[in-house]
């Protein structure tokens, strides 16, 4: 963002030695020597090609993506070394490029199997990953060792890891949780199979246990929301998280104040009308709306920080705009056009951090983060 020139000051600012920080402290809780960061969805919005960066910076070998259109981006970086794990489907077109270019699929399907063995390969390393509950992908666990026998008897594939998917990673550890009955379906498959890497923990589950010193020595982390600054929602941790690690903020979402509305009692702010004054007020009107991904379910609900004072946003958000209550802050007066807002993040003393705006938007974390428009510039600071 450095060389471009900004007539909208709204941007996302993503802090390199935050998630540096971040990296060095998960990494650290970490048993396991198989530590794959998931940098799938442009690098959860902060910038796949920034993000993969400084994990290289910081030791990572391995990350994971959904798409090999992902895959291809990193490759097309110049990220030649680094381990690149596919977690999506593989159609055969795909085959060729992933061959070509040393990239990892991760395979749940039989037929993507086939379509590898069609190949003229040998040891080309494969993961496969177990459905233990998640019925999403995966092979089931009674499958193990018809799987055990392929990888044997089919040298054009190597297995060199297996992984499986919590679907309520924030209750493992929980005695008679859904999580403790996944980790006992995936190792009940292990069962067939000589020692590979091992992966199953995302945020939640990591966190859970880390708490409940379960042992992780064997099973590494792909970790996504807590890489970013995030603390996943986990069962009776909530005030505990800070505690097992000090993560920091990754994003700072900011904009402006562009213009401001003196309105009268029963006057109504944009769309619709759903928001009406009950005493004289003053509107701010903020450039960012729902095609930058500050979306819909905002209106009413959402919360930015306005010289360090916590405002509501009022009425429906536009597609280009969003409006803010200033009143608290300004009285009757208005204040000065292009004065700085922050809609995530931290502004002098006071922080909306991005657990708390989801829990007041009916939103997760992933979804804010994620969906930040690429209309919205990213400023990457390195100090």
């Amino acid at each position: 963002m450095s060389n471009l020139e900004l007539h909208r000051m709204t941007f996302a600012e993503v802090h390199i030695p935050n998630l540096k920080h971040n990296i060095r402290v998960l990494k650290s809780l970490s048993k396991s020597d198989f530590f794959c960061p998931m940098v799938k969805s442009n690098g959860y919005g902060h910038g796949d090609k920034e993000v993969v960066q400084a994990l290289i910076d910081e030791g990572v070998k391995t990350v994971g993506v959904a798409l090999v259109e992902e895959a291809k981006r990193l490759r097309g970086y110049g990220f030649n070394d680094i381990e690149i794990l596919v977690f999506g489907a593989i159609k055969e077109r795909a085959i060729d490029y992933l061959i070509e270019n040393r990239i990892t699929p991760v395979i749940t399907q039989w037929h993507e199997l086939e379509l590898f063995k069609r190949k003229k390969i040998k040891n080309f390393p494969v993961h496969i990953k177990f459905n233990t509950g998640m019925n999403r992908l995966g092979f089931k666990p009674e499958e193990a060792e018809k799987l055990s026998s392929f990888f044997q008897s089919n040298n054009q594939l190597k297995l060199d890891g297996i992984g499986t998917h919590f679907s309520c990673g924030e209750d493992f550890g929980i005695e008679g949780g859904y999580s403790n009955m996944q980790f006992s379906q995936f190792n009940y498959a292990l069962k067939y199979f000589d020692e590979k890497k091992l992966h199953m923990y995302n945020s939640s589950a990591f966190f859970a246990g880390v708490d409940k010193a379960v042992d992780q020595q064997s099973i590494g982390a792909r970790l996504g929301l807590a890489i970013y600054g995030c603390y996943p929602q986990v069962k009776d941790l909530k005030n505990k998280l800070e505690e097992l690690a000090v993560l920091k903020p990754v994003m700072t979402l900011k904009s402006e104040v562009i213009s401001y509305q003196k309105i009268k009692p029963g006057e109504k702010v944009s769309y619709g009308g759903y928001w009406e004054a009950k005493q004289p007020s003053v509107i701010g009107v903020v450039p960012i709306g729902y095609t930058d991904g500050y979306s819909q379910s905002y209106s009413n609900k959402g919360v930015m920080l306005f010289r360090g004072v916590e405002v509501p946003v009022v009425g429906k958000v536009c597609m280009d705009y969003t409006m803010v209550d200033l009143t608290s802050v300004l009285g009757d007066e208005s204040g000065q056009p292009g004065e700085e807002i922050v809609l995530f993040g931290e502004q002098g003393s006071k922080k909306i951090s991005l657990e708390y705006l989801a829990e007041k938007v009916d939103k997760i974390p992933y979804e804010i983060i994620t969906t930040i428009g690429r209309r919205v510039p990213r400023k990457y600071l390195h100090n």
